[in-house]
């Protein structure tokens, strides 16, 4: 194992993405009011990690103003659901890619050392990716498709935060 100290705040952050995927295909029309949920509380922790950590590197910084603007994304979900519909597929795909890209290059360090843990890593960030890719080029799918690649992306990028939430980061 990678780390010693559990961060619970990533492996509670992994735990509601997946549950949120599950209720995602479960329930399509909570999509809207669940992603609100979701990346407002993303970019909160994104600003508490920084507050966390302390000082401000230029990746600190970059975590803060992204954290920052999830949350505004976050609460133009929940509060004006008509504007964020129009925006919602790039902005979820964006997401996406950001999140995935980031961590295939934290998950690098696990190469050689967590085996399994590095390929399922791979695999799962790469789903998340290509799912990604599908609403950047084909944002009209909204409905149900919407619902079930939004879905997946969750459960895999929130089995990838439980992940690194219990091993730690490399």
């Amino acid at each position: 194992m990678a780390g010693k100290n559990v961060d619970w705040m990533a492996v509670g952050i992994g735990a509601a993405f997946v549950a949120g995927g599950v209720l995602t295909l479960m329930k399509p029309g909570l999509l809207m009011a669940l992603l609100g949920v979701l990346v407002l509380g993303r970019g909160a922790l994104m600003i508490a990690s920084q507050y966390k950590k302390g000082g401000m590197e230029p990746r600190s910084l970059g975590d803060l103003m992204t954290g920052s603007v999830f949350a505004v994304i976050g609460a133009l979900f929940l509060f004006r659901p008509g504007f964020a519909v129009h925006l919602f597929a790039y902005i979820i795909a964006a997401w996406f890619i950001f999140d995935a890209v980031n961590k295939l290059r934290m998950i690098r360090g696990f190469k050689g050392i967590e085996d399994g843990v590095y390929k399922g890593g791979i695999m799962l960030y790469s789903a998340v990716i290509a799912g990604a890719l599908l609403l950047v080029l084909q944002p009209s799918i909204l409905g149900l498709s919407m619902a079930v690649i939004v879905g997946i992306s969750l459960i895999a990028s929130g089995a990838g935060h439980m992940i690194f939430g219990f091993l730690g980061e490399p």
